[in-house]
C-alpha cells in the first residue's frame, strides 16, 4: 500500500531539510523560491527524470 503524505507535511519536511540552504542567485533574478525549485527537482528525479529537460517537463506538468 503506498504511503500518502499531505502537501502540508511534505512542505514542512522539505523546509526542515533544505530551508537553511543559501540562495546564491541575484535577488532581482529570482522568479521562483529556491525551496520550490529543489522540491520540483527532487520529486522529478524520484519520478524518473534523468535530465534537466525532463525535470523542467515534470515541473511544467505539475504546475498548480
Amino acid at each position: 500500500m503506498p504511503l500518502i503524505v499531505s502537501r502540508e507535511s511534505l512542505s514542512a519536511c522539505l523546509e526542515q531539510c533544505f530551508g537553511e540552504i543559501a540562495d546564491p542567485r541575484v535577488e532581482r533574478t529570482r522568479a521562483h523560491q529556491l525551496l520550490n525549485i529543489l522540491a520540483i527537482a527532487l520529486l522529478a528525479v524520484l519520478a524518473g527524470a534523468d535530465r534537466w529537460v525532463t525535470i523542467e517537463t515534470y515541473g511544467n506538468a505539475k504546475r498548480a
